[in-house]
């Protein structure tokens, strides 16, 4: 595509999540048009904010040049947003990315029953059991997995995937020829031979850095149609999917704890409560989407899974001798007896770090909207969503739908 490096140079013009790009190709659908601007022309664009501004004049095409060289060295695939294969319902995200790097099969991805499956690094074996049931299951009856292919559930959802030889999607938080996580390289290999594929929206050589997670999971929401987390603790990045996922209007599912005690199951806990589907065998998950893609699920398959359910039930009876444990460290963790980890939030006003506090000072009453919050903060759009999003796990703001948020009462 002969425009293709000017696509790859308005993708760095601005950081990962911002809306910004969408906005400028509603009006310049060529970047190229974007590019051959003279300053004066820029300036008349009436929501481009001065260091916006200095971004696109001083960002080099050469270094669009560089990224495409490196994906032709890698054999990584531009997928810019215009390209038909570049799946649509990203396309409705907030902050869509302007290009996206893929290794493997995207084909038809829009037509798919596409699952999320997300949860913490520090799984433990009823989590981990319980997610290669489900997410093996949901493989088998049709369904593509999404996830992160960090370590953790979303190792072991990627791997029941590829188990059950099906397809499945990975979204990293880096370049796609960065070897990280280090342990999941094979997992990558295992992904593309069996039809699945490697997606970012970094350029090859980027390297992980922590505020990328939570930028990264929308794309894991978007892809899906619904999100399922099997364990996660009151500020896991799941959460932070799942965050998206409710914003994005997706269905939402939850595994059960064992234990309503254990800590790291309280931000599942949290989201049964308000509503998520508690989910107790993969049709669970493929029922609500059964009617409009019948031609895709086949439930049929799932009947012989008796030896599936009985692996999860044994590390159940595992799990349930930890139970104890589970409700001592829960009570020392949350400092109250009733179990009630709502009551355990600590004082507002000090509990934040500067960008935090930054962003929770400019909160009142009155809601106020992503742009207005990134205007009095001067902050990005996706490290403005991310706070934000801290900040409602922490129980300190509330989202109205929108992308608006106000102050909690409590805490006013």
């Amino acid at each position: 595509m002969e425009e293709l490096c000017y696509w790859v140079w308005l993708s760095q013009c601005f950081a990962y999540g911002s809306e910004t790009p969408r906005k400028l190709l509603e009006i310049y659908p060529s970047p190229k048009t974007l590019y051959e601007m003279d300053e004066e022309e820029r300036r008349s664009i009436d929501f481009l904010k001065p260091r916006e501004l200095r971004a696109l004049e001083r960002t080099p095409l050469s270094q669009a040049l560089q990224i495409e060289k490196e994906c032709s060295r890698y054999k990584i695939q531009i997928i810019p947003m215009n390209d038909p294969v570049y799946p649509k319902r990203l396309r409705h995200i907030y902050g869509p990315p302007v290009v996206l790097y893929a290794l493997g099969n995207l084909d038809g991805l829009d037509e798919e029953v596409a699952i999320a499956v997300v949860g913490t690094r520090d799984a433990d074996k009823y989590a981990l059991a319980a997610t290669e049931y489900l997410a093996g299951g949901i493989a088998k009856a049709g369904g593509i997995i999404v996830s992160g292919c960090a370590v953790g559930v979303d190792t072991a959802a990627h791997k029941a995937a590829v188990a059950a030889g099906k397809r499945t999607i990975a979204v990293l938080a880096c370049g796609l020829d960065v070897n990280y996580p280090a342990e999941n390289a094979k997992l990558k290999h295992q992904i593309l031979r069996t039809g699945g594929a490697l997606l970012s929206e970094c350029p090859p050589g980027a390297q992980v850095f922590p505020k990328i997670f939570p930028i990264r999971n929308r794309l894991i929401s978007g892809l899906s149609l619904g999100v399922l987390i099997t364990q996660a603790p009151l500020r896991s990045g799941a959460l932070l999917t799942a965050g998206h996922a409710v914003e994005q209007g997706k269905e939402l599912f939850c595994l059960p704890p064992y234990s309503i005690f254990d800590p790291s199951y309280a931000g599942v806990i949290r989201y049964l409560r308000d509503g998520a589907v508690p989910v107790f065998a993969p049709e669970d998950v493929l029922y609500p989407f059964y009617a409009v893609y019948p031609e895709k699920i086949d439930l049929s398959v799932l009947s012989g899974d008796a030896a599936e359910q009985k692996a999860v039930l044994g590390t159940l009876e595992q799990a349930s001798s930890t139970k104890q444990h589970g409700k001592q460290e829960f009570k020392k963790n949350t400092s109250v007896g009733s179990g009630n980890f709502e009551k355990a939030q600590k004082n507002p006003e000090t509990m934040f770090d500067e960008l935090h506090g930054l962003v929770y000072n400019q909160l009142d009453i009155h809601p106020k909207s992503i742009d207005e919050l990134a205007i009095a903060c001067s902050l990005d759009v996706g490290t403005l969503f991310s706070v934000l999003t801290d900040l409602e796990l922490d129980g300190v703001v509330v989202p109205l739908g929108g992308g608006r948020y106000i102050k909690a009462e409590k805490t006013q």
